[in-house]
């Protein structure tokens, strides 16, 4: 199930890398839009990046390399640290 869900979140940011490179070879863009593309090409990297590290700590989540701890804590602090 998570391999479907992650394959499914993969496909958004590669089509939308797709539509920019294709406008970006295809079409005259001022450099003002040449850099509104590349920052979107940016953040569609992130996002791929960021599904990629979660399959990577997933997969080690699953293969014992690494383990999680549990200890009780206020929740509060939990969510704090979670917003850093």
């Amino acid at each position: 199930m998570l391999v479907s869900d992650v394959s499914h979140q993969v496909k958004t940011p590669v089509s939308n890398l797709k539509m920019v490179t294709d406008t970006l070879l295809s079409k005259s863009v001022t450099e003002e839009e040449q850099r509104e593309f590349l920052q979107g090409i940016r953040n569609q990297t992130d996002k791929l990046e960021f599904l990629f590290q979660a399959l990577v700590k997933t997969s080690r989540l699953e293969t014992g390399a690494i383990r999680l701890e549990k200890k009780n804590a206020p929740l509060i602090d939990t969510l704090a640290m979670a917003c850093i």
